[in-house]
């Protein structure tokens, strides 16, 4: 399987950056179901930084930008924030794939809290903020809840 974990991804600098997804001057949009549409009791926020090869957020630049130049790209397929609710027990998303062609994915978890990130059937990746997990998106992983912070954040990067 191919991916790859890096801790401590951006300099704590501009990891502060960040901070911002905690606060209300982000407008976040609710989205039914996570992974699949519709499913029951499944939902989640995001924030649309990059999608239809036009950026949707005057926080792309000061967010978004630290990520793409970490990484070697071809082309940038949707960026967006992802927020997760607390729930009392972790739910585990439905398994996907973000894109249905050849892309990779970056994730980078906002805070650190007890829910993770499953790739395949067995990996693990646990949130821990400033950690960034880079992997192919063929593999089919899903997301989850968390039980022990407000909001399980991250940014999803999809690109070729």
């Amino acid at each position: 399987m191919d991916y790859q974990v890096i801790d401590n991804f951006l300099t704590e600098e501009v990891f502060q950056r960040y901070s911002v997804l905690a606060t209300n001057e982000i407008p976040v949009f609710y989205q039914d179901g996570v992974g699949v549409e519709g499913k029951d009791s499944e939902y989640y926020f995001t924030h649309s930084f990059y999608n239809f090869h036009h950026k949707q957020s005057n926080f792309f630049d000061s967010l978004i930008l630290p990520l793409l130049e970490k990484i070697n790209l071809r082309a940038l397929i949707r960026a967006q924030a992802n927020f997760y609710p607390k729930t009392h027990k972790i739910t585990e998303h439905e398994k996907h794939v973000d894109q249905p062609f050849d892309h990779r994915v970056l994730i980078l978890y906002v805070n650190t809290c007890d829910g993770f990130t499953r790739l395949a059937k067995d990996t693990v990746v646990k949130s821990v903020a400033n950690r960034a997990i880079i992997f192919d998106g063929n593999i089919y992983h899903n997301s989850t809840t968390c039980t022990d912070e407000k909001m399980r954040r991250i940014i999803n990067v999809n690109f070729v």
